[in-house]
């Protein structure tokens, strides 16, 4: 849904605000010309304030990143572009979220705005851990421990057969990599 200003507000999270059975049933009461403007600004806000302090946390050299789009975001201050000078830390960090979708699967923060994996790593957690689109931070440390150890009970299984084995393989070794990043990372800023 679009408001006036041209946000765009995640029809999800409305459909769980107000427990809709589904995102139609959702999507058919944002459109009716009575709907309530002032709730949606509401969550607009709430919305914005949540990606603005998530992205500050996300360029604070201190926070772990894994992920295509992580690895991207702690490169960044290391490459040589054009200096950009802003009034405060948050005029900074707005202008770097403005135009943001963020979500979240779970296990990572999702930026895709285009096909990109079409929203299969949902549910092949894999997929996210060098995706282009992708943000793993350490608030998914715990998630990623969890899914590295049940690929480690799934590979020992004899009933899974070579492609469920390869598949698993493949999971663990992704797993393996996230955890190396998010957890070197921490290890790394202890050091210093």
């Amino acid at each position: 849904m679009h408001l006036n200003k041209g946000v765009r507000i995640d029809l999800v999270t409305l459909q769980h605000h107000y427990k809709h059975a589904t995102v139609l049933m959702t999507e058919w009461y944002a459109k009716l010309p009575e709907t309530d403007k002032e709730l949606f600004e509401l969550i607009e806000e709430e919305s914005d304030y949540f990606d603005l302090a998530l992205v500050d946390h996300w360029m604070d050299p201190a926070t772990p990143l894994a992920g295509g789009l992580g690895k991207r975001i702690k490169a960044y201050p290391g490459r040589h572009h054009q200096p950009m000078f802003f009034k405060t830390r948050r005029e900074f960090v707005d202008s770097i979220r403005d135009g943001l979708n963020i979500r979240s699967t779970g296990h990572s923060w999702c930026l895709s705005e285009g096909e990109d994996c079409g929203g299969r790593g949902l549910f092949e957690p894999p997929r996210c851990g060098d995706c282009g689109s992708g943000v793993i931070d350490d608030s998914f440390t715990k998630v990623w421990r969890y899914i590295k150890d049940q690929q480690d009970e799934l590979v020992t299984l004899e009933d899974i057969g070579p492609g469920g084995r390869a598949k698993v393989k493949k999971a663990l070794k992704a797993a393996d990599a996230v955890l190396e990043q998010l957890i070197s990372f921490q290890e790394d800023v202890l050091d210093d």
